[in-house]
């Protein structure tokens, strides 16, 4: 709840759902799991804490927000420090965390599970203690399915000035989708170097008849990442949206975006240490 958001979103998806504008099966609802609540004993409470403020009995996804463990004060102190100011971190095994995430799985509180901000070998350990469940279905009394409780994102910042090539081919060779955050630079953050505005970027636009968004949107989605995008604006909201429909980039507008030297972080809490 950082961002103090999910009671309104709750109100509106049960105002939603009871008005028979959607169905529960047309959402996908994601929620993260908090740093202080990585002690395996405490991931159940938060998760039922999410789901009470969304009124919902289960969420499609489940992700462990930062590889980064706080110690847990109490259950308001997000943020615990120390006397000086210091974020207050301690050690603590990712795969324990990791299993509690899979026993919400077993309860039905969450279909799937996932990571966010995981480098390569964050990624490997989870990978290599994740439990695989044979769940065996007879169809036509043939055929068998096996179902692997791994994960299923890994959400990061990527864009041109973070292309993340590392990441993204280790999560392509384990089978890991991604979910790029920060697509369009956090032009709502009002720091560092402004994406949108980029030369390259802009050239592409104006040649391509899109908008500087949409061909961020575009290179996101040729990557095969999911782009997450944020706005109030309906305007932008609809830009953003048609961005999927307009035809791709030719692959010399993709080596020019990768070929931006300029490199830039957005989002780099001091608790977080990026040396792979």
């Amino acid at each position: 709840m950082l961002d103090n958001n999910e009671l309104q979103v709750g109100e509106s998806i049960a105002k939603a759902l009871q008005d028979g504008a959607v169905k529960r099966t047309d959402l996908w609802i994601q929620s993260k799991l908090w740093n202080i609540f990585h002690e395996p004993k405490r991931v159940r409470g938060a998760l039922l804490e999410v789901l009470q403020r969304l009124r919902l009995s289960h969420l499609d996804l489940f992700l462990i927000h930062w590889p980064v463990s706080f110690p847990f004060e109490s259950s308001s102190n997000f943020y615990p420090k120390s006397p000086n100011g210091q974020f207050l971190v301690e050690k603590r095994d990712l795969c324990e965390t990791w299993k509690a995430l899979e026993d919400m799985v077993d309860e039905g509180l969450a279909t799937n599970i996932g990571v966010c901000n995981f480098l390569p070998r964050e990624l490997d350990q989870i990978l290599k203690s994740a439990r695989v469940c044979c769940y065996f279905v007879m169809v036509s009394c043939v055929d068998m399915f096996l179902r692997q409780v791994a994960p299923l994102v890994n959400q990061f910042e990527v864009h041109p000035y973070l292309p993340q090539d590392e990441l993204l081919a280790c999560c392509q060779l384990h089978g890991v989708q991604v979910q790029a955050y920060s697509p369009l630079g956090s032009p709502s953050l009002g720091r560092g170097p402004v994406l949108l505005q980029d030369t390259v970027v802009s050239a592409i636009a104006s040649r391509r008849n899109m908008t500087p968004a949409q061909v961020l949107l575009k290179f996101a989605l040729q990557r095969n990442t999911q782009p997450l995008v944020k706005s109030e604006t309906p305007s932008r909201i609809r830009e953003n949206w048609l961005a999927q429909e307009l035809p791709s980039l030719p692959e010399e507008d993709i080596v020019e975006l990768r070929a931006i030297s300029s490199r830039y972080r957005y989002v780099s809490p001091l608790w977080r240490t990026w040396e792979a």
